[in-house]
């Protein structure tokens, strides 16, 4: 997608605006990481002449990374549920509540859509409101309950549940948590760091 951005540009220099056009030029630019870019280039599409599903999806992704999380929230939940099967548009509905942060409007998601949502998005964003409401052994049930690999939202859900139990005295459940880190990358330096923090904590 990235090596295909001058072909996007070109087309749409010498083609005319087409909406998937202007969609792929967008999503060429997220694939680089500049949302701001795509996103300014996917809201005049979408006020002038409207986007599709995926195009819609595409300017959530890109009012979530550029910190628009309201409208995030509003655009993701609308497309999901143009498609309610569709696991990709659920999983950006999830990124948009996360990355939010808004705990009552996680609460009304989990309320309303549980049963449209993965699993693994169902898992944290009830941990996240677990933290929220201090409940770290809540929390920590959740994390030891769920597999996940190193570097993913979970695995670093894990180091901030950790660590946020740790600062509340909560060490052992801080110890099983980074035994969990440990068992999934034992190399990674930052899960030395923790189990020696939880270490001489305990």
């Amino acid at each position: 997608r990235t090596r295909s951005l001058p072909l996007y540009e070109l087309v749409l220099k010498f083609g005319g605006e087409k909406p998937r056009d202007v969609v792929r030029l967008a999503e060429a630019h997220m694939a680089q990481g500049a949302f701001l870019t795509a996103r300014t280039i996917l809201e005049p599409q979408e006020e002038r002449a409207g986007l599709d599903a995926w195009g819609r999806r595409a300017l959530a992704v890109c009012l979530t990374q550029t910190g628009d999380h309201d409208r995030a929230a509003q655009l993701a939940e609308a497309v999901m549920l143009e498609d309610t099967g569709n696991a990709g548009f659920a999983a950006t509905y999830v990124d948009a509540l996360a990355r939010g942060g808004d705990i009552a409007r996680i609460r009304d998601g989990l309320n309303r859509y549980a049963t449209l949502l993965p699993s693994v998005g169902l898992a944290e964003l009830r941990l996240r409101i677990r933290l929220a409401d201090g409940d770290y052994p809540g929390a920590a049930e959740i994390l030891l309950a769920q597999d996940f690999g190193a570097y993913e939202r979970l695995y670093y859900l894990c180091f901030e549940t950790a660590y946020a139990a740790l600062g509340a005295g909560f060490t052992d459940l801080a110890d099983a948590l980074s035994e969990r880190l440990a068992a999934v990358a034992p190399a990674d330096i930052f899960v030395r760091l923790l189990r020696i923090d939880t270490f001489f904590r305990q």
